[in-house]
């Protein structure tokens, strides 16, 4: 069988994940000593890693994350008044299921910020939707989806997220003009 129609086919489908797996199959030798179960086997498992791929850079690009930041990457050893066992329970996420809220507070440059992006971004590993506003970012918003009267929209979209991130709450003093509609 001709495969360049296949690997077409597979793409028409919508299945790109298999037919790289299938041109990857084509040319390695070693994988055409393989059974026919193990070379399916190996474009499912391929399909599902690029549709999970797929997902994630999906809520990740959604959640608007501020920072690149990844718990891994947080460093424990600086002293910046977090209890450890506080830390492992934020770090589980069980929080998030369970519908709570989380208040991260303390003084300036302690990784605040970064600590909300990096549990923003595991909860986006974990299949949870998030979104991330600056809070003055998020009043311009309400004010722009309000002149639109479009705000049960937004609303709509805020309840969407399994997790919302709001930074910088208090920084500054917050402008709230009233609109003809309020």
């Amino acid at each position: 069988m001709l495969t360049e129609p296949l690997i077409q086919q597979l793409h028409e489908l919508r299945l790109k994940g298999m037919a790289a797996s299938l041109e990857q199959q084509l040319s390695c030798t070693e994988t055409t000593a393989r059974s026919f179960e193990d070379r399916l086997g190996l474009m499912i498992q391929h399909e599902l890693t690029e549709r999970s791929s797929y997902r994630l850079a999906q809520r990740l690009r959604w959640a608007k994350l501020p920072m690149s930041a990844c718990l891994e990457d947080l460093d424990t050893r600086t002293a910046r008044g977090v209890d450890p066992a506080q830390l492992a329970q934020l770090t589980d996420l069980a929080w998030i299921k369970q519908h709570l809220n989380v208040l991260l507070t303390g003084p300036t440059g302690v990784g605040k910020s970064y600590l909300a992006a990096a549990l923003a971004h595991a909860a986006c590993r974990a299949d949870f939707s998030v979104r991330c506003f600056r809070l003055p970012r998020l009043i311009d918003e309400l004010t722009r989806y309000s002149a639109m009267q479009k705000r049960s929209a937004l609303f709509k979209q805020l309840a969407r997220a399994d997790l919302l991130v709001l930074d910088d709450f208090g920084l500054a003093p917050c402008q709230i003009r009233p609109c003809a509609t309020c």
